[in-house]
């Protein structure tokens, strides 16, 4: 209760003229016990008047709440409308459009926000000192996932759910860096996920990303990644899975262009290491890519990635799967336990467009990616004892994607169709999109809708729908393999 109101209320109770009387009344003795007092007939009228008074002032009092009251639902009136603003501006600059001119608030109610945000940028800074200047985000997915046709004998139907924790830190303006736990599996590197199952036993939660990112003040082009980290190029779950974070190092070298037509140029190269051993050679996976930036027009943006994976001495990816160590998708490259019949040098190429349609929340996404493993089966040589047939013509992967919308704000809606076409010796089985019910050798269609609940809620239904491919080994077509996800996602 306001404080004006407890003032008001106390100085009109029966309790304040009972203290008023007591104070104003004069002390009795013997000599004048019974008898009136002298001013008998003047105090009544001062009682009445001073009584008047303190009536006019818890009166006073009780309007001065009042307008204050107004006030602050005026003002709390007024910060709605201000955040109504922000929000469409925001919109209407992420979109391209000019964002209009918002009338200013009047000057009181001005100088009250200049002083919240003032006072909001003091605690934010102190906060800041205090915390190390670290931040902290996540998420949780929960998932229902029915699977069934194809080749499975019966319809399967898993609870898996995802919980994910990030800390971010900027250590100096040069310097930052972070870390990640994730759910999931300790040996499935390409998933986050955890089943409900194994009757009710605690879940793994281990570190997902540990890494150190460097851009120097004097030449800002260049950016230097270390340690376990998320992508730094551009890919599709066709080479590699969402939710793999490799390691090594990874430069970059970032230049934006004063051309009307060709706004950026990067160059991106990465040392990832997967397998040390002090009786074998050291196994890496090399590679770098060129990204182009382009405007053809307002509203029409595009894309180009050229990139190359050579992965050097694979074959104790193919081992550890035999003996259990690496989990996630089964192997499809042709394979022997112990070695692949191909060496994996993955030539990758996308391309990318970004259409605004005019109408917002429905931008328009085009991107097609097509690889090629330029050494298929040629690991042959090196497989000890019989050599699993392979064929040098199955090397080349094809995504096809398109999308409409964006899930973002709450309302927003986003409806996407995938196709791929992946060979069996096109990419490395072990990495590549988790979700398909093979990770070679086969085409997929995906299905997806999104729609966002709120700005941290989110929900999400994807359909996959996949064969495995007609060749010559095997001509029959077999039935799709159906598997339905459906998503509730909240960020933190």
């Amino acid at each position: 209760m306001k404080r004006g109101s407890w003032t008001a209320r106390i100085l009109c109770s029966p309790f304040a003229y009972f203290l008023l009387a007591a104070a104003l009344a004069p002390p009795l003795s013997a000599g004048t016990q019974g008898s009136a007092p002298p001013e008998k007939e003047k105090r009544p009228a001062e009682l009445e008047a001073l009584l008047a008074s303190i009536q006019d002032l818890s009166r006073r009092l009780e309007e001065q709440r009042e307008e204050i009251e107004g006030q602050r639902k005026a003002l709390a009136r007024q910060q709605e409308r201000l955040d109504r603003l922000e929000s469409l501006l925001a919109l209407r600059a992420s979109e391209g459009e000019a964002p209009a001119v918002a009338q200013a608030p009047p000057p009181q109610t001005m100088e009250t926000l200049q002083r919240q945000l003032a006072d909001t940028a003091r605690a934010t800074e102190l906060l800041a000192h205090k915390m190390g200047n670290l931040s902290f985000r996540g998420d949780l997915r929960l998932r229902h996932e029915p699977t069934f046709g194809g080749t499975l004998p019966r319809t399967r139907n898993r609870e898996r759910f995802r919980l994910r924790f990030h800390v971010d830190a900027r250590l100096t303006d040069e310097l930052s860096g972070g870390f990640s736990l994730s759910s999931g599996s300790e040996s499935d590197p390409i998933s986050g996920n955890q089943t409900m199952t194994d009757f009710y036993t605690r879940k793994p939660f281990a570190i997902d990303r540990a890494f150190v990112h460097y851009r120097p003040r004097g030449f800002k082009p260049f950016s230097l990644t270390a340690g376990k980290f998320g992508y730094t190029w551009h890919r599709t779950e066709l080479t590699l899975d969402n939710d793999l974070n490799p390691e090594g190092i990874s430069q970059t070298l970032s230049f934006d262009l004063e051309s009307p037509l060709l706004e950026n140029v990067t160059v991106v190269g990465f040392q990832l290491p997967f397998s040390e051993s002090g009786n074998r050679a050291y196994s890496v996976m090399h590679g770098g890519q060129v990204q182009t930036s382009w405007r053809f027009r307002p509203g029409l943006r595009f894309g180009g990635y050229l990139a190359f994976y050579n992965w050097v001495r694979a074959d104790p990816i193919r081992a550890a799967q035999t003996a259990g160590r690496l989990g996630g998708s089964a192997n499809t490259n042709a394979a022997t336990p112990a070695q692949f019949a191909s060496n994996f040098a993955l030539l990758d190429a996308i391309g990318r467009f970004d259409i605004d349609t005019g109408k917002a929340g429905w931008p328009l996404l085009l991107q097609f990616n097509f690889v090629s493993n330029t050494r298929a089966c040629t690991n042959l040589s090196r497989v000890a004892g019989p050599a699993p047939a392979c064929n040098p013509r199955d090397r080349h992967a094809y995504w096809m994607e398109a999308a409409i919308g964006r899930a973002s704000a709450p309302n927003d809606v986003e409806i996407g169709y995938t196709f791929l076409r992946i060979e069996r010796e096109a990419v490395l089985a072990a990495f590549n999109f988790s979700d398909i019910f093979a990770s070679t050798n086969l085409i997929t269609h995906r299905i997806s809708l999104g729609y966002q609940l709120h700005r941290n809620v989110a929900f999400r239904f994807t359909g996959l729908f996949g064969r495995s491919l007609s060749t010559a080994t095997s001509p029959g077509k077999e039935r799709f393999n159906k598997r339905l996800q459906f998503d509730m996602s909240y960020k933190f």
